[in-house]
C-alpha cells in the first residue's frame, strides 16, 4: 500500500540486499570481536552468538516499533 506497484520488486530487492550485506559483514565480525575481547576463550563462541542474536532482536524490535508509527500515519492518509 505504501510502495507503488512499479517499484515493489525493486524495493524488496534493495531490502534483501541491504539486510544480507549487513548480516554478512557485521555478524561474523561482531561475533569474533566478542569472542576475542569479552570472553578471551575461543570455545565461548556460542555465548558470543547468543549475545549478538539478542542484541539484534532488541534493535529489530525497536526499529519495528519506531517505524510502525510512520506506517500507521501513512496508511491513514491513503
Amino acid at each position: 500500500m505504501i510502495t507503488p506497484n512499479a517499484f515493489r520488486a525493486m524495493a524488496t530487492a534493495l531490502f534483501f540486499f541491504s539486510i544480507n550485506i549487513i548480516g554478512m559483514i557485521a555478524g561474523p565480525y561482531l561475533v569474533a570481536l566478542l569472542t576475542e575481547n569479552l570472553f578471551d576463550d575461543p570455545n565461548s563462541i556460542a555465548s558470543a552468538i547468543a549475545i549478538i542474536a539478542a542484541a539484534a532482536w532488541v534493535i529489530a524490535m525497536s526499529l519495528l516499533v519506531f517505524g510502525f508509527k510512520f506506517y500507521q500515519r501513512r496508511i491513514s492518509d491513503v
